[in-house]
Parts: structure tokens; C-alpha cells; sequence
């Protein structure tokens, strides 16, 4: 897969990141990985910082996933996508879209059991302080 240049992250826009992980890797959702991924935040201040953090974290999930699985290999099955957030709206809609992931992937009603509800750090844009 062509890999395109990221573009330069500014520092009044939040940025929603996901992650695709390997098909042959347990679901992250049950109670076997909560504290690996409650535990890690990555906020980042500039392009450099983001991609270090974001390797950093796939790094520690990879092993706690393969830890508990028993297995070696790859977690995440690609790079991480990037979605800039420009303004109020498209920050309410990455913030709908992370609590109702639970719907959408598992058929769980109600809000997604391990979105938080409350920002767990003061965020550093107004769009996403406006937001919480």
C-alpha cells in the first residue's frame, strides 16, 4: 500500500486517530487488556511527537496483546490513519463516532463501555475543551 505524506499537524487543531488491528488478534474490548489501554494518553504537540508516541504506543499494546495471547507478530496491521478536526462540528462527530463504537462493531446497545465520558486530561484545543 502507497504511503502518502502525512501532513503537518497544527496545534490548534485536535486530530482523531484510528488504528486497524490484525485480524488473528483477540478483540481489545474484554477485560483481558483494560489497563495497557486505559493507562497510555498520546497527545502530541507537533507530527514528530504524534508518530513517536503513536509507535511507542503500538509497541506496548503489541507486547501486552502478545503477552496474554501467547503469541509474536504484528497487533496493528497497518499505520495509523489521521483525521484533522477543523472545527465544532467534525469534533462532535469523532466524539459520537467514539461512543457509539461499540454499536457499530460488537451490536452493544447503549454507550460503549470503555469510551470515556469525561476527558481523563485537559485537552489543549478550544475545540475539543469546548466539546467536553
Amino acid at each position: 500500500m502507497r504511503h502518502d505524506p502525512r501532513p503537518l499537524l497544527a496545534k490548534r487543531f485536535p486530530v482523531h486517530v484510528i488504528w486497524r488491528i490484525n485480524r488473528k488478534v483477540w478483540s481489545l474490548r474484554p477485560g483481558r487488556l483494560p489497563k495497557v489501554l486505559k493507562d497510555v494518553i498520546v497527545e502530541a504537540v507537533d507530527k514528530v511527537a504524534l508518530s513517536t508516541g503513536m509507535q511507542g504506543l503500538g509497541v506496548r499494546v503489541a507486547r501486552a496483546v502478545n503477552k496474554v495471547m501467547g503469541r509474536s507478530g504484528n497487533v496493528v496491521s497497518d499505520r495509523y490513519h489521521a483525521k484533522f478536526l477543523l472545527n465544532p462540528t467534525m469534533v462532535k462527530r469523532a466524539r459520537n463516532c467514539l461512543l457509539t463504537n461499540a454499536f457499530k462493531h460488537y451490536r452493544i446497545l447503549g454507550p460503549d463501555p470503555f469510551a470515556s465520558r469525561v476527558a481523563v486530561c485537559e485537552p489543549r484545543t478550544w475545540l475539543v475543551r469546548n466539546q467536553v
